[in-house]
């Protein structure tokens, strides 16, 4: 399993030298998932989520940690009902 953070908003992933980066293959891999949320707190990110990243993507799980992406989040799963 890899954790990565994603920003909700524009879908880019926390690159390994703090920038934003478009593809999850240049993302900065936390040990776990406290190390990342841990990150995310101490480094003011806002509008983030956490990726637990799978074999096989169709069993990844984001977890919204900023207020825009529970919003997001939640829409989300509305539509999809």
């Amino acid at each position: 399993m890899h954790v990565l953070v994603q920003n909700c908003v524009t879908h880019h992933y926390l690159g390994e030298s703090n920038e934003w980066k478009p593809h999850k293959n240049h993302a900065k891999r936390f040990a776990s998932s406290a190390d990342a949320v841990e990150y995310c707190v101490n480094h003011d990110l806002a509008d983030c989520q956490l990726v637990m990243r799978f074999n096989g993507s169709r069993y990844d799980v984001q977890i919204p940690l900023g207020a825009e992406c529970r919003k997001r989040s939640h829409h989300q799963s509305h539509r999809n009902r």
